[in-house]
């Protein structure tokens, strides 16, 4: 495989993630205020692995180092909300620019 579309394939899978993790944080504002909701998280080692396999990214309930449940906090749901908005920009704007390279080597490669 090139080491173009391993790239491609990479910041495709963070994209995922990324949207994947803005569902999950939407679904805990929403459910802040459910009684017996236990606020959910994206699983950090899931993520690593849907990165070199084509699985998803698990959601997991989000426990404390005792192991017991974590509520919701919406300041902190609207902290990490706003984090992983900019990172799925950041990663749009990667691949853009990525593919506006390639467009340019096949363009100016006509000329």
């Amino acid at each position: 495989m090139q080491i173009e579309a391993i790239s491609t394939a990479m910041v495709g899978a963070a994209l995922d993630a990324a949207e994947l993790r803005h569902r999950v944080i939407a679904a805990n504002i929403a459910n802040a205020g459910t009684v017996g909701y236990v606020k959910q998280t994206v699983s950090f080692q899931a993520q690593m692995d849907a990165m070199s396999a084509p699985s998803r990214p698990e959601v997991v309930p989000a426990l404390g180092a005792g192991g017991e449940p974590v509520p919701v906090r919406l300041d902190q749901e609207a902290i990490d909300m706003a984090a992983n908005s900019l990172q799925y920009q950041a990663l749009l704007r990667s691949l853009s620019r990525h593919y506006g390279v390639l467009h340019s080597a096949v363009t100016e490669g006509k000329r």
